[in-house]
């Protein structure tokens, strides 16, 4: 309960910042340079930890608001917030129809495709 409270705070404090609602264009922008920095190719630092940030924050609160176990099923050995960077950088180039929706919603559905519930 606590967890997820403090993920609220924290993406609320998020929002109030400048670029917080940004589209998939920015995010994309912001993911590739992470995948750049994963993969020791250079990328921006700040944007990496933009997506990283976000990323991480979303699946934080789908994960904590889970009531009935239907939001995500990642591996029971878990997953870093660096694969979860990968999974949405491919899932918005995958679908350029669909960058003009705010970053919020396009991680979500990335981490959804990725991490289907079959229950």
């Amino acid at each position: 309960m606590k967890a997820g409270i403090a993920t609220a705070v924290a993406l609320a404090g998020a929002l109030g910042c400048g670029n917080a609602t940004a589209d998939g264009n920015q995010l994309l922008t912001n993911c590739r340079s992470a995948v750049d920095q994963i993969d020791k190719r250079g990328g921006d630092r700040f944007e990496a930890g933009v997506c990283l940030g976000y990323v991480s924050g979303t699946f934080q609160t789908l994960i904590n608001n889970d009531e009935k176990g239907r939001n995500l099923c990642t591996p029971p050995e878990g997953i870093t917030g660096w694969q979860l960077v990968r999974v949405v950088e491919l899932y918005l180039r995958n679908n350029p129809e669909l960058l003009h929706l705010t970053d919020s919603v396009l991680i979500e559905r990335a981490l959804r495709k990725a991490y289907p519930c079959t229950k």
